[in-house]
């Protein structure tokens, strides 16, 4: 996990002083919901509709391409 201290950085240099508590908490909260609903929709995907998930896994790659691309 390098860049978690990339995240930190990030969280800490765009919010202000009194609102970086808050913007930390809700990172933490992200990577938590994220590390919980991740392996379970994935489950659901595999057994269920495993066409659906190769899909989605090509559309979040392209989308991440093309963010790194123009911005």
């Amino acid at each position: 996990m390098m860049e978690h201290f990339a995240y930190d950085a990030l969280v800490a240099d765009l919010s202000h002083t009194y609102q970086r508590e808050k913007a930390f908490s809700l990172t933490y909260l992200g990577a938590n919901l994220g590390m919980v609903l991740a392996p379970t929709i994935r489950a659901l995907l595999f057994i269920n509709l495993l066409d659906l998930a190769f899909f989605i896994d090509s559309f979040t790659t392209l989308i991440s391409t093309l963010l790194i691309i123009f911005l």
